[in-house]
């Protein structure tokens, strides 16, 4: 699972924990980044940036850790998808929500 953990990068920028997937979201890399995102959230961090820029492929695994993240965070974060290819973008267009003010 070393290998897995190593294939996503994570970094701060003041309140916003910016996570960069090296590769596909696929097998165990998926199963990494729910870990990693439990840890984050248990340690307080709400806000959080996901640079898709390197993933052309997503299992259910890997989009059931992001939605379960945006669920986790609505209330009092913010999730901010970036760098998608298209065909990611329209699919996660689909089944996330954008926060409304009312």
């Amino acid at each position: 699972m070393n290998n897995s953990i190593e294939s996503i990068k994570i970094s701060n920028d003041e309140d916003t924990v910016i996570v960069f997937p090296q590769k596909n979201l696929i097998g165990d890399v998926s199963l990494s980044l729910c870990q990693i995102f439990d840890d984050l959230i248990s340690s307080g961090n709400l806000n959080f940036k996901l640079d898709f820029s390197k993933v052309n492929k997503i299992d259910s695994i890997g989009i059931g850790a992001i939605v379960l993240l945006n669920r986790k965070t609505f209330q009092k974060g913010k999730v901010s998808l970036e760098k998608m290819n298209s065909k990611i973008k329209k699919f996660f267009s689909l089944i996330l929500t954008e926060k409304s003010n009312t």
